[in-house]
């Protein structure tokens, strides 16, 4: 009889170390997987500009929006037009650094442009209009508010934008960070065609 409690005491240590390493074993994986798959958030936002698109973060600061990724790409909307690039780098390897100011001259509005060590021009710009317009959507279509910009620089005729939801929240920016390149555009990923030069 004694031997048959012992036998019984050592099966039951037996069913619960079992147990306990494989229900300790299962969790530990399920763990891993959980930490696998959670890469972290995900950017929402993508930039493109010749040729480059890189996804990017939003990050509100007050009025301004800052874009950046972990390439080290930071762009600076002030809240009515891009003020800084950082860190884009062209097909050819260079990296563009560019800061914008805004001046009012003669009712109109003057964007001029400095690299690092020089400056790239000036964009003389009409004062904003805004209108409200249908997106074509993947799925549908949305109604927008486009806040537009005509501009002048040699011959040519450019166009910026600011184009808002019906809740006047951005998705999207179309804006010269060099008189004589395309633009920057930066959308909200989830909008399949936003801006067309």
């Amino acid at each position: 009889m004694v031997l048959g409690k012992r036998h019984d005491f050592v099966l039951l240590l037996f069913f619960l170390f079992g147990a306990g390493c494989s229900f300790h074993s299962n969790q530990l994986e399920a763990l891993k997987t959980m930490f696998r798959e959670d890469a972290g958030p995900e950017p929402q936002w993508v930039l493109s500009w010749e040729g480059l698109t890189e996804k990017v973060f939003a990050v509100n600061a007050g009025s301004s929006i800052f874009f950046a990724n972990s390439d080290g790409i930071l762009v600076h909307f002030n809240g009515v037009f891009l003020e800084k690039i950082n860190g884009l780098r062209l097909k050819s390897g260079a990296e563009m650094d560019i800061s914008i100011t805004k001046t009012e001259v003669d009712g109109s509005e003057v964007f001029s442009y400095r690299g690092p060590t020089s400056d790239l021009g000036d964009l003389l710009c009409d004062f904003p209009d805004e209108n409200i317009n249908d997106l074509a959507l993947e799925v549908g279509r949305m109604r927008v508010i486009e806040i537009t910009q005509k501009c002048f620089v040699e011959d040519r005729v450019l166009e910026q934008s600011i184009t808002l939801n019906q809740a006047r929240q951005l998705v999207g920016l179309k804006f010269y960070v060099h008189p004589k390149r395309l633009p920057v555009t930066i959308r909200y990923r989830q909008i399949e065609e936003l801006l067309n030069y």
